[in-house]
């Protein structure tokens, strides 16, 4: 059952999230686990930190009858990506469901104090009359957003880093190298595929990258030899050329330069052949 506008906010305070989301059938799912993990998203209900766990997280139902959710996920590490799964759950007996759709991410910001700032560089008539704070509460609705904002920008340093990189970005980033994204696999296995497509790329055109792209795509261990020959080439044989060099009229050898004068199949050895001169 996938869960209905599903958002993860990063808080204007820093290191906190907001999850929201409507849950269309409360009647028969009326349980939700949020679980918690950072590269990845989590893969079932045991798989990371559990955020939330319970049948009392909604706080009201809208029109339609759906359920309304909200989770504040505090205590995060300032600057880091934090991808969430969602699993609702019937109580009898307990049955997880789990939906791919019921996922998000989002960056949680950090608190560089920008509103303080803000009101230091005020002059000092400011703070003689904001005997109440009115003032210095104000300036805490730009500087959250402000703070949102630097935490945003320093995350572009990781841009290029796959192993830091927002999984929502690896797409981007594999186009960059012309690598082609696998959308049916979890994010951590997206991450490794971007991180060896440089060397596979180094060794396009010999025998170790055969081996590599067949263990990628199907996961077996392989001999190139038995994959290339016997089977991807089989009606075609490898080949051997042998050289030679023809003689002149009166038995001397002709102007360097070799051409192939028979070709042999590779299982077959090379026969020496005289001809008489002409």
């Amino acid at each position: 059952m996938p869960l209905l506008d599903l958002i993860a906010t990063p808080h204007p305070d820093g290191h906190r999230i907001d999850l929201t989301w409507a849950n269309p059938d409360p009647a028969a799912q009326p349980g939700i686990r949020v679980v918690r993990r950072r590269h990845t998203h989590p893969v079932a209900p045991d798989d990371g930190v559990v955020v939330a766990d319970g049948t009392d997280l909604a706080f009201g139902t809208d029109v339609l009858g759906r359920a309304l959710h909200r989770v504040a996920d505090t205590g995060l590490q300032g600057g880091t990506t934090y991808y969430y799964g969602l699993f609702p759950y019937n109580t009898t007996p307990l049955t997880f469901e789990i939906d791919r759709a019921n996922r998000t991410a989002a960056h949680a910001g950090a608190a560089h104090g920008t509103a303080e700032r803000m009101y230091t560089l005020l002059p000092a008539l400011y703070h003689r009359y904001d005997g109440s704070g009115q003032l210095r509460r104000f300036l805490d609705l730009p500087g959250g957003q402000l703070d949102l904002l630097q935490s945003a920008a320093r995350a572009l340093l990781d841009l290029a880093d796959p192993t830091r990189v927002d999984g929502r970005l690896l797409p981007l980033l594999a186009e960059w190298i012309g690598w082609q994204t696998d959308y049916r696999l979890e994010i951590d296995a997206q991450r490794n595929e971007v991180r060896r497509a440089p060397t596979i790329y180094q060794r396009v055109g010999m025998i170790p990258v055969v081996g590599a792209t067949v263990k990628r795509i199907s996961g077996w261990e392989s001999r190139s030899k038995e994959f290339v020959h016997n089977v991807f080439a089989s009606n075609r044989p490898a080949r051997l050329n042998v050289w030679g060099r023809r003689l002149n009229p009166d038995g001397s050898a002709a102007s360097p330069g070799a051409r192939p004068e028979r070709v042999v199949p590779e299982e077959g050895g090379a026969a020496a052949a005289a001809h008489a001169p002409h």
